[in-house]
């Protein structure tokens, strides 16, 4: 029973960092501009030559080719192997849930979140072309898996939308400048189909906490502390987003309670 265990952890790490190096793929197209499509096959960043199957081997490839290419040997950015793992790291922890369906629920969510953050802090984006799948997903996948009514769907995204909308329109005519970007307006409507209407003020009174927590530090550790600090909001929505969905029963009670 044990051995199974492990080597379903195994199988399911694989997969994770398989899924962790089409992010990769997905991330570094996208943050520069370039289509997903053309050209259909990976290139080395720095000389631009096709990668081959054994480039690309999940984590092995960089640790056999000792962080260089292997055609030009410039040293292979470390964001490519972080993300394979940390993808990996993250399917193993959901397959470990006890609800299969919630697991498999969740998994494109957490996924594209990553891949969302990691573009959100690169170039202050949230791509459309990540959540519309996404956002299919989370209505297709709800029609089998059953995790949240339809009617809290509808009401989710609806607030999803409006809210953040709102609040970046107050925002701007109090502040005078952009805080809240369209991107996160629509990335809190994908959001809003997952958690419904309660778990997604939950979702944003959360991301916008830790958001606060963390643009204290930034602000203490600019180098012109008086200039306004942008600081990427997709991050901390998604990941708000993956709490509530797996510990909202436990933080409901504890948070309005405050």
């Amino acid at each position: 029973m044990v051995f199974t265990e492990i080597w379903m952890s195994v199988a399911c790490a694989m997969a994770g960092a398989i899924t962790g190096s089409f992010l990769g793929f997905l991330v570094s197209r996208i943050s520069r501009g370039e289509s997903l499509l053309v050209p259909p096959r990976s290139l080395c960043p720095h000389c631009r030559h096709a990668l081959g199957i054994r480039d690309l081997v999940p984590l092995m490839s960089f640790l056999l080719l000792r962080g260089r290419c292997r055609y030009c040997q410039t040293p292979i950015p470390v964001f490519y192997p972080t993300i394979e793992l940390i993808a990996a790291l993250i399917t193993v922890a959901l397959v470990s849930l006890p609800d299969p369906a919630l697991s498999l629920w969740i998994w494109p969510l957490a996924m594209a979140g990553l891949a969302i953050s990691i573009i959100d802090l690169r170039i202050l984006i949230v791509p459309d072309r990540i959540l519309l799948p996404l956002s299919l997903w989370a209505i297709g996948g709800n029609f089998f898996l059953k995790q949240i009514p339809p009617e809290e769907m509808v009401f989710g995204v609806l607030l999803g939308f409006w809210l953040p909308d709102l609040i970046g329109r107050l925002a701007r005519r109090v502040l005078g400048r952009e805080s809240l970007g369209f991107g996160d307006v629509k990335l809190g409507a994908v959001l809003g189909l997952y958690t419904g209407p309660s778990g997604f003020l939950l979702t944003l009174f959360l991301a916008s906490l830790t958001g606060l927590a963390v643009g204290v530090f930034v602000r203490k550790d600019a180098d012109q502390p008086g200039e306004p600090q942008v600081i990427p909001f997709a991050p901390f929505l998604v990941s708000a987003a993956l709490m509530v969905i797996l510990w909202g029963d436990i933080l409901r009670p504890f948070i309005w309670s405050l």
